[in-house]
């Protein structure tokens, strides 16, 4: 027959935080080019060509996220015995540590300007590059874990603690997982070409945020227990 057990129950893992928001876009395209300028035909000043449109700007990096939620500790189990205590095993385990947040997703890259318009005479300039993607935020550490639980055993004399024959079960909670890395964000739009025709090449999507190998540190101590002798 396996010995008695007192099982205490494991805390529950912390829920996970929240990522942090993605930074807002940019306000608007990068700078339009300058279109040409058109002297005419019977003007001996030469016409000016037009401005290709300014490449767009990277997107904000992405917020790291915040460390996750530290476990809760063991229960404490309070018993008081009148008789001998034969092989009883008494489980009170730590909480482990919750995950910490997930790096925000990075910004989204600038529109490129639009290329500046031929007017007719010239021909019409290249829309900017669209801007790459910001980099994604790095995930957050892992929550500590919670100690072991604590076991308090009152017991009545005559019996004395040599008679208690029991054993306490109960690691510290391990630590919680780390965050993922924010996703990179979108490029963005390449500008027209002349304003109205085709669009230059997009901005790159961004890197992913930096990977966080670590978990957050266990608790401090496993189960323990305190014997209170009642005369």
């Amino acid at each position: 027959m396996a010995d008695p057990a007192v099982l205490g129950k494991a805390p529950d893992v912390p829920k996970q935080p929240a990522a942090p928001p993605t930074p807002f876009d940019f306000s608007g395209p990068s700078q339009d080019g300058r279109p040409a300028t058109c002297t005419g035909a019977w003007n001996p000043i030469p016409d000016t060509k037009p401005d290709g449109g300014s490449d767009g700007g990277q997107g904000a990096q992405g917020g790291d996220g915040i460390p996750g939620l530290s476990g809760d500790n063991g229960n404490i189990l309070s018993i008081a015995v009148s008789e001998f205590l034969d092989g009883v095993t008494v489980l009170l385990p730590g909480g482990q540590g919750g995950q910490g947040a997930d790096g925000a997703v990075g910004g989204r890259g600038q529109d490129g300007g639009q290329g500046g318009s031929g007017r007719d005479c010239e021909d019409d300039a290249d829309g900017g590059k669209g801007g790459k993607g910001g980099t994604g935020g790095r995930g957050g550490d892992g929550g500590k874990g919670g100690n072991g639980g604590h076991l308090i055993i009152a017991y009545h004399t005559p019996i004395k603690a040599s008679d208690l024959k029991f054993q306490i079960l109960g690691s510290r909670g391990r630590g919680g997982d780390p965050g993922n890395g924010g996703a990179g964000g979108p490029g963005g739009l390449g500008g027209q070409r002349g304003g109205t025709g085709a669009r230059r090449e997009g901005g790159q999507t961004g890197d992913p945020g930096a990977i966080n190998p670590s978990h957050g540190p266990d608790g401090d101590k496993d189960a323990d227990y305190v014997l209170y002798e009642i005369k």
